[in-house]
């Protein structure tokens, strides 16, 4: 008992962690993508719209991130509460599951012609953002001094051909 009132402390710290790091491996090895949308998907979905909403901003990302954290811990537990009353065969078998991954239809001949020909889509949008930055940075900062310079060097040009 003396041990216990002396590391009380850093038994639970340890307990804390043990558990976060058990989540996470259970998360990490569940299906990501299933039809039915089950196990751990919903909230990995609620997760990623919040995120975006966040426009990286540090606290907004954490509180997210452990509100994910606390939906995935309500997934695990609600599987052990369904084991429990008998309505599955395992605690997991709510987020450890053969996913559904049929097509419910298939894709037209021009798309995936488009798909075979483009496979490197993510990549290319990439490249595309970064040209994107920087031709925002060369462009001037007040538009307003530029335009009013074009057409002055055009009303010259025009007054010359004139002559």
């Amino acid at each position: 008992m003396n041990f216990l009132k002396h590391n009380w402390f850093g038994i639970f710290a340890a307990v804390l962690i043990l558990s976060g790091f058990a989540l996470f491996l259970i998360v990490l090895f569940s299906p990501r993508q299933d039809n039915q949308n089950r196990g751990f998907i919903p909230c990995t979905e609620e997760m990623a719209v919040k995120l975006l909403d966040c426009d990286k901003k540090f606290t907004c990302t954490l509180s997210v991130v452990l509100k994910n954290s606390l939906c995935d811990a309500k997934v695990i537990g609600k599987g052990f509460s369904l084991w429990l009353k008998g309505e599955q065969a395992t605690p997991w078998a709510n987020y450890f599951f053969e996913p559904d991954l049929e097509n419910s239809a298939e894709l037209p001949q021009e798309v995936e012609a488009f798909y075979k020909e483009n496979p490197n889509l993510h990549q290319d949008m990439q490249r595309l953002q970064k040209m994107h930055e920087e031709l925002q940075k060369l462009k001037p900062y007040n538009q307003d001094e530029v335009i009013p310079q074009a057409t002055a060097q055009q009303e010259k040009e025009d007054n010359n051909d004139k002559k």
